[in-house]
């Protein structure tokens, strides 16, 4: 909650901010997650919504989400994109295998929100490096290893028709950013500092980014979540203008698999070439998509 204010007050500083409190840390449970989302959709006063966390789907670690309360969560943020209202949700900061989930985490198994996963730097000292003769570039990312991804076993969606996502279900992310623990952002709760990190910190990133777009813009760009695959669709990984920067930046290195120690090449799943389950579509340059969008 607080790393999610501190960043999209730090990269949005012009946007004013409401905070919903509902539950807190592992206290947390589906009645507080669909509660806010609640909030935000009967009030209607937010432009762009992050929520930081989720439960699993299907049996997991955490308490899991029945088809009744999965569809009452997706029917909130289909009801806040009618009302043009961007959600963003992170993957989950557990990978599956660290989470036992076999599908995906609700909200970001929703057709409606945006799902972010995470990267981490390619020369990261701590990063399961599949290819270590590789050259890297600077800058280059790689996916982050905790990122939760697979496909949802509540939900298909019309716009995900990609190579990568492997059938009509809802697959996620559909996004990713900076999530490495080791190289964290840096915020102060109650006078003191903190780092934090995980696609908890990916989240607002990426609503930080709606916002600015929105205020460019002068309007309220709602659910952009099949915007960014029909931009995808149109640009892939090529400039939108000769000289101009990629829309997106693709993901090959890395994969998921655990936050802990034991990532090996047979555990989790791989970024390759275009959309996959370890980053999505890859990692979004804000103002080339603020000048197609």
């Amino acid at each position: 909650m607080a790393m999610d204010v501190e960043i999209v007050s730090s990269l949005a500083p012009a946007a004013p901010i409401l905070l919903y409190e509902y539950g807190h840390a592992l206290g947390q449970n589906i009645t507080d997650i669909w509660g806010g989302m609640n909030a935000i959709d009967s009030e209607d006063a937010a432009a762009v919504a992050s929520i930081s966390y989720g439960l699993c789907e299907g049996q997991g670690f955490f308490e899991a989400f029945n088809t009744w309360e999965a569809n009452g969560m997706n029917q909130a943020a289909e009801r806040s994109s009618a009302e043009n209202i961007s959600f963003f949700t992170d993957t989950c900061d557990y990978s599956n295998e660290d989470n036992h989930c076999a599908s995906v985490n609700m909200p970001a198994g929703s057709p409606s929100v945006v799902a972010v996963g995470g990267t981490e730097p390619a020369m990261s000292e701590f990063s399961y490096n599949p290819a270590p003769t590789t050259a890297y570039r600077k800058g280059e990312q790689m996916a982050w290893r905790g990122t939760m991804r697979g496909a949802s076993v509540h939900f298909q969606d019309g716009f995900q028709n990609i190579s990568g996502c492997g059938g009509p279900w809802r697959c996620v992310p559909d996004i990713s950013f900076a999530s490495d623990p080791f190289h964290p952002a840096y915020i102060v709760v109650d006078g003191q500092a903190e780092n934090d990190s995980e696609t908890s910190l990916a989240t607002p990133i990426a609503a930080a980014l709606q916002v600015e777009i929105d205020q460019r813009h002068g309007t309220r760009k709602g659910s952009v979540t099949s915007r960014l695959y029909q931009l995808f669709s149109r640009y892939g990984y090529a400039p939108i203008y000769p000289g101009y920067p990629t829309l997106y930046a693709d993901v090959t290195l890395g994969r998921t698999g655990s936050t802990g120690w034991t990532v090996t090449p047979e555990s989790g799943w791989p970024a390759t070439p275009g959309y996959d389950w370890a980053s999505g579509i890859g990692t979004v340059d804000g103002w080339a998509l603020s000048d197609v969008d």
